[in-house]
Order: C-alpha cells, then structure tokens, then sequence
C-alpha cells in the first residue's frame, strides 16, 4: 500500500513539474517587452503625434502597465517611417518601423529581388536581404544608429519592432545595430508582428551570431465563403497572416526566429493582418498582468 501510495506521489509530483514549466515557457513567451512592442508597433502608424508625447501600453484589463515617451520620429517619403519610444522607469528603448501604408510599401512587398547587405566596409557582407526592405532601411539608417547611440547607456536595453513591412525592416535594423555595438548584443531584442519573409540563408547566418532574442507573432485566421449551391456558408480553417507567407518560399527567403501564434478574433484573412488585431489578440492571450516585473 505504501508503495502504490508512494507512486502515485511521484507521478503527482512529475505531473506538477510538468504543468509548471509549461506556465513558465508561456510567461517567457508573453513578457512585457512583448506586449510594449505591439503597443509601439501599432503607435508607429499615428501620423498626428508630436515629439514628448506620452503613449501608454495596456493588458488585457485596461490597466496601464507602462508609458512610452516619443522622443524621435523620422518620416522618408520614399523610405521607412522610423519612431523611437523611452520606456519610463525600465530603462528601455523601442525602435519601431512602420508598416505597409502607402504604394511604395506594397511595391516593396511585391518585390522579390534581393541583394547584397553591407553593415559597413565592404568586407561587411552580411549576406543576401529582400531588396525593397534593405532600401526603406537604408532610408532611415543613419538617422537611427547616430540617434540611438546617445541613448543607449551600458545597462539599457533596445527593443527593435514592427508590423509587416515595419518587421521585415526592424529585423535588419536589429542585426545593424548590434553589428555596430557587439558589446551590447545580449542587450538587443527584436519582436515582430505579420512580418513577410525578409532574408536569405546566408544572412541568416550572420543574423544568428549577433542576435539571441527573436520573436516572431503571426495571427491565425479562418474566411466566411458561401457555397453558391447549397446557400451554406463555410468557415475555412485557420491560415497563417498571408503577408507572413510573402515572398514565397520559392525564391530563396526564409523566416527565423520563436515563432508564437495568435488567434485572430474576427474572420478574414486580409482584415486579419491588421495590427488592430495583432494587438487585440495578443492582449486576449496575455490576460491580465497582476503585477510588473522590474
């Protein structure tokens, strides 16, 4: 009797470990940074705030669980829309890139050409990147790294982000600046919403040796279509964001990253890509912060 009593504790005690370090791969999934990023990804869209304004980032209860100062903006016509947020009392600094907004941007998304990245001299080849994505970049580059610079302290930490195009675009304004201050690399992180597919192999490589914090959020979607026969309507199962699947796999680009998925809360593939939703989604997932890790 003792023994089976014994068993039973073990497999309880096992069963415990187990739920528990599933709680704890969650929360690390879901962390504040997380959730500002997706606050300073949907800011980025704002054409009407004005420099020292202050944003603040909410959970899923309405509670207010941070404020962003903007304290940069910088807007190239033919290029990337770049703002630059203070995290207030963390010691953070958020970089976030614009999204797909006006025809260029979508040319841009379109395009399947790419071509070499160089970080600086031009021994610096980091490999092959999405062309239109390195030239929106390229727009706001200098601009941003001399900024930041006078940031970024020994123990901040920079959060690079964006939605669609504007992840594609944070994502090798990640790797340019941690190229630039290898020291700081572990101080780096990027997080991004719907971004398509925005480099190749060989620049993976390069990406993987600075960067150690990536993460990826694609929402998931279903579409309404009507059977014109039987007058039925039939829900699909849910696809992934279709600009994450652009440019297709076929020309040499790839994804990389912690994949995380959200569930859209409405139907439609195309008004699902909104970050609206993203944010929606993500809070719906995250719940309610009952208190704020330093």
């Amino acid at each position: 009797m003792s023994n089976m009593s014994s068993a039973k504790t073990m497999s309880f005690l096992v069963l415990l470990v187990l739920l528990l370090s599933t709680i704890m791969v969650k929360a690390a999934s879901f962390d504040i940074d997380s959730l500002l990023a997706a606050h300073a990804s949907e800011y980025a869209y704002d054409t009407t705030d004005r420099i020292g304004q202050v944003f603040k980032a909410r959970d899923a209860g309405s509670h207010v669980i941070a404020e962003l100062q903007l304290v940069q903006t910088i807007k190239h016509p033919a290029g990337a829309w770049c703002k630059t947020y203070v995290v207030k009392n963390r010691d953070t600094v958020i970089v976030s890139y614009r999204g797909s907004k006006t025809a260029i941007d979508w040319a841009n998304n379109l395009n399947v050409d790419s071509e070499p990245a160089y970080l600086g001299p031009s021994s610096s080849h980091a490999g092959n990147v999405h062309e239109g994505f390195w030239d929106s970049y390229s727009s706001t580059k200098s601009s941003m790294i001399s900024y930041l610079s006078k940031l970024f302290g020994p123990n901040t930490r920079i959060i690079f982000t964006g939605h669609s195009q504007g992840g594609a675009v944070a994502m090798i304004a990640a790797l340019d600046f941690a190229f630039h201050h290898p020291s700081m690399n572990q101080n780096v992180k990027l997080i991004t919403f719907g971004q398509p597919r925005t480099v190749k192999s060989d620049f993976l490589k390069t990406f993987n040796n600075y960067i150690k914090h990536y993460t990826r959020f694609v929402i998931l979607a279903s579409e309404s279509i009507k059977d014109w026969i039987t007058g039925r309507v039939v829900i699909t199962p849910a696809q992934d964001d279709i600009v994450t699947t652009v440019p297709p796999k076929i020309f040499g680009f790839q994804h990389a990253g912690h994949r995380i998925d959200l569930t859209c809360p409405v139907r439609g593939l195309v008004k699902c890509h909104d970050m609206t939703f993203y944010l929606s989604a993500f809070k719906t997932k995250l719940g309610v912060i009952s208190s704020l890790p330093q």
